[in-house]
C-alpha cells in the first residue's frame, strides 16, 4: 500500500506545483518538466509491476506465451501488432505492459491538458476514480479509454477527422470502443436528465427479457461474447446478473455534480449536451443492463473514466465559487473517495494488492 500511497501523493503534489508554475509568467518550461515527472511516477508504478492485476498472468502473459508458440492471437489488431513487435525484438511480456502503461498515462495527461483541466485535479480524479488501478487489470480496455478521452476533446473542438481516427484506433485495441460512435448523435439530440432517469428505470424492468437477444446478437459481432456464451464458467461470470454499483455511483454522482453546478450558469443546463456527459449517461444505462448481464459492466467501465474531464472541469470552477458550489465539491469528493476505499482498498477489486515489482 505504501507504494501506491507514495506514488499518489508525489504525483498529485508534483502536478499541483506544475499548476502553480503555469500561472506564473516565464515558468512554463519548468511546469512542463514537473508534469512529465508526475506522469513518470505513475508510469513507473504501472510499468514495473509483476503479476499485479487480475488479468496479468491468466490473460496477458499466457496469451503472449501462446502467441510465441503458435502465432495465434484472440486480441484486436493493434494489441496483436504490439505482440508481434515484442516477439521480433525478442522482448518478454514486460515490454508489452510498459508500452501499454506509457499509452495509458500519456493519453490521460494529454486529454487533461487539452480539456483545460488542472493537472492536479485530473491526476487526483484519475487515481481516486479507480481508473488508475483498473488500468492495471483491463490493459487493452484502458489503452482504448485513454484514446477515447482524447477523441472526446477532438469532437468538442470540431476535429471530426481526429475524432474518428482515434475512435478507430481505440477499437483496434478493444472493440467495445465502438460504443463511442453513438456519442455525436446523443450530443445532437441533447436528451434531458429526466429522460435518462426514465431510461434507467425502464432498462432495469426490461433487461431480463432482452438478455437472450443481446447474447445471440452479440455472439455474431464478437468472438469474445460467443466464447462467454459457450463456456459454462464464463457464462456464469459475464452473462448473469450482477448490478454494477461502482460505475453507477461514479456516473450518476458525476452527472448530479455537473448538473448542480450548471444550474443558472449554462444554457440548457437540464440537457446532456457534451460528449463526456453523454458517455456518463450511457454508463448509467449500461449499469441498468448489468443487473441482467454483468458483461455490461465492461461498457459502463468505458463510461465512468470520462468523469476525469467532466468532474475535473466542474471541480476547477466550483472551488472558486460560493458556499453552495464548495459544498457540492466536498459532497462529491466524499462519495468518490468512499467508493474508492470500499472497492479497491477493502474489496481489492482488480487484484492490485499487494504491490510486487519486477525487482522483487
Amino acid at each position: 500500500m505504501l507504494v501506491y500511497f507514495g506514488a499518489a501523493v508525489l504525483s498529485i503534489g508534483v502536478a499541483l506545483a506544475a499548476d502553480w508554475l503555469f500561472e506564473r509568467e516565464g515558468r512554463e518550461k519548468t511546469a512542463i518538466c514537473l508534469v512529465i515527472l508526475s506522469a513518470l511516477i505513475l508510469f513507473g508504478v504501472q510499468a514495473l509491476r509483476e503479476g499485479v492485476g487480475a488479468d496479468y498472468v491468466d490473460v496477458y502473459v499466457r496469451e503472449y506465451e501462446q502467441f510465441l508458440n503458435d502465432g495465434t492471437s484472440r486480441f484486436e489488431p493493434s494489441f496483436t501488432l504490439l505482440m508481434i513487435i515484442a516477439s521480433m525484438l525478442g522482448a518478454d511480456y514486460h515490454f508489452i505492459f510498459a508500452v501499454c502503461s506509457a499509452l495509458i498515462i500519456a493519453g490521460i495527461y494529454f486529454a487533461v491538458y487539452r480539456a483545460r483541466v488542472k493537472f492536479s485535479t485530473g491526476v487526483a480524479l484519475f487515481i481516486f476514480s479507480g481508473f488508475f488501478f483498473f488500468s492495471m487489470n483491463g490493459v487493452r480496455q484502458s489503452v482504448a479509454i485513454a484514446l477515447l478521452l482524447n477523441a472526446m476533446v477532438c469532437l468538442e473542438n470540431g476535429e471530426k477527422k481526429w475524432f474518428y481516427a482515434l475512435t478507430i484506433l481505440a477499437t483496434s485495441f478493444h472493440m467495445y470502443s465502438l460504443v463511442f460512435l453513438v456519442v455525436p448523435f446523443m450530443v445532437k439530440l441533447r436528451p434531458r436528465y429526466l429522460y435518462l432517469a426514465a431510461a434507467f428505470l425502464g432498462t432495469i424492468v426490461l433487461s431480463p427479457w432482452a438478455t437472450d437477444v443481446i447474447v445471440q446478437f452479440g455472439s455474431i459481432l464478437s468472438p469474445q461474447i460467443a466464447l462467454y456464451a459457450n463456456n459454462e464458467y464464463l457464462q456464469a461470470a459475464y452473462l448473469t446478473g450482477n448490478f454494477d454499483i461502482s460505475d453507477f455511483v461514479i456516473c450518476a454522482s458525476t452527472l448530479a455534480f455537473v448538473y448542480a453546478n450548471a444550474i443558472g450558469k449554462e444554457e440548457n443546463a437540464g440537457s446532456i449536451g457534451t460528449p463526456g456527459r453523454a458517455m456518463l449517461a450511457l454508463g448509467v444505462v449500461a449499469t441498468a443492463l448489468s443487473a441482467a448481464m454483468s458483461i455490461f459492466s465492461r461498457v459502463a467501465a468505458y463510461c465512468s473514466p470520462f468523469m476525469i474531464i467532466e468532474a475535473g472541469r466542474t471541480f476547477d470552477s466550483a472551488v472558486r465559487g460560493g458556499t453552495r458550489e464548495k459544498a457540492s465539491v466536498l459532497l462529491y469528493g466524499a462519495i468518490i473517495i468512499a467508493l474508492f476505499v470500499y472497492i479497491y482498498l477493502f474489496k481489492n477489486f482488480s487484484h492490485v494488492f499487494p504491490y510486487v515489482s519486477i525487482f522483487s
